[in-house]
């Protein structure tokens, strides 16, 4: 009988995943899911967290599908390691990820993302002072013609502009980064056709309420418009003329001057103050 090497030999001590191991804390999926299971009847489940820790996977690589992720898993030692699976043991069917999606629902990822968030502060990782917003456009897996039809295997997909101006079904995701450290504090997904600025005040309160800190600037492109911020704050405009990593301010109707340090390699800023508390920064 030939013994197989333990896969703690492979994996180099200063790889991302053994750092990523280190802090990770996903003990608390078992109680979410726990109502989820039949706890007396069934064949043996898939442990939870290691379904958990293979959509961290696929987050991290960017892998499209859940196949090609476990095919990858197949092959790679240090995605074995990382999920606990020895190199002789028999990997979870792709199936089983897509079913845990509809069986975990929103909230145990939602709870995974703000513990996440929670840990990165106590970390010191956010600072929470400066957020940057941004959207982009994720390409439905869907034939054109069943768009927006009630057979739709994917009723929420909606046309929308995507890169080189091509017209195609699929989502916008919004992204609040925090300036520091560079970590994802909020996150939405809306239909293909939603204006990004629809979403930005929703996007910005969830972001203050993972971290607990009222931003002094939030930075943002021209497609997050004021109209929508306007009704909610007092907008206040400055004008910016970046080239060339240096900026030129120009005119502003109310000859407000103040040092704003470019954040963004072009665009026209505007300043939306939030109460006394803080500011939000727009492109």
């Amino acid at each position: 009988m030939m013994l197989l090497p333990s896969l703690e030999e492979f994996v180099p001590q200063d790889h991302y995943l053994r750092r990523l191991n280190r802090v990770l804390e996903l003990d608390f999926v078992h109680d979410v899911v726990r109502d989820r299971y039949c706890q007396d009847n069934g064949r043996p489940s898939v442990d939870p967290e290691v379904i958990i820790r293979l959509f961290l996977l696929q987050a991290m690589t960017g892998i499209r599908s859940v196949r090609e992720l476990m095919r990858e898993v197949q092959l790679h030692l240090g995605y074995r390691w990382f999920i606990g699976y020895r190199l002789d043991e028999k990997l979870p069917d792709h199936s089983t990820l897509s079913r845990a999606l509809d069986r975990f629902g929103d909230e145990v990822f939602n709870e995974v993302f703000e513990r996440s968030i929670a840990q990165c502060k106590a970390s010191g990782l956010i600072e929470g002072k400066v957020l940057h917003v941004d959207a982009t456009t994720i390409r439905a897996d869907i034939d054109r013609n069943r768009v927006n039809q009630p057979d739709s295997p994917d009723p929420d997909a909606r046309y929308g502009k995507f890169p080189g101006q091509r017209t195609a079904p699929g989502y916008k995701q919004h992204t609040v980064v925090d300036e520091k450290k560079r970590v994802v504090v909020g996150l939405t997904v809306s239909p293909a056709n939603e204006h990004e600025h629809d979403r930005t005040v929703d996007l910005v309160d969830q972001a203050v309420a993972h971290t607990g800190v009222s931003p002094e600037a939030v930075c943002a492109n021209a497609a997050y418009g004021v109209d929508t911020i306007g009704r909610r704050w007092k907008i206040v405009t400055f004008g910016w003329s970046v080239r060339r990593r240096k900026c030129r301010r120009l005119p502003t109707e109310i000859g407000l001057r103040q040092q704003i340090l470019p954040m963004m390699n072009s665009g026209i800023f505007l300043r939306v103050l939030l109460g006394q508390r803080s500011n939000v920064l727009v492109r």
